[in-house]
């Protein structure tokens, strides 16, 4: 919902996260969270749909370490966590974001 707030304000996407408390961000958008994400420190708050794609990884029992993964999209709210998240996990991790169709 902050990211919305923002839009409306017209702030850019990263700088409407700035105004909260990174504890009390938990959509996990504030730089520092990000950041937190980056150095693979699990005090912060990771967006959500990320976090599920890696229970859902984890859940099914997949070997990660050596393995790799192409990540549709780099977008903060999904593409770039993902990859940030596997990565952590021995994953080698490529994110496109122009990538044609199959036909």
């Amino acid at each position: 919902m902050a990211s919305e707030i923002g839009f409306l304000l017209r702030f850019s996407f990263g700088r409407c996260f700035c105004f909260l408390q990174p504890a009390k961000d938990v959509d996990g958008f504030h730089p520092e969270n990000v950041a937190k994400l980056a150095l693979e420190d699990s005090s912060g708050f990771v967006l959500c749909t990320p976090a599920g794609c890696m229970r859902l990884i984890k859940a099914a029992g997949v070997e990660t370490s050596g393995a790799e993964a192409v990540v549709g999209g780099r977008s903060m709210i999904v593409g770039k966590p993902l990859a940030l998240l596997l990565m952590a996990r021995g994953i080698d991790a490529t994110g496109h974001s122009r990538t044609l169709p199959h036909p």
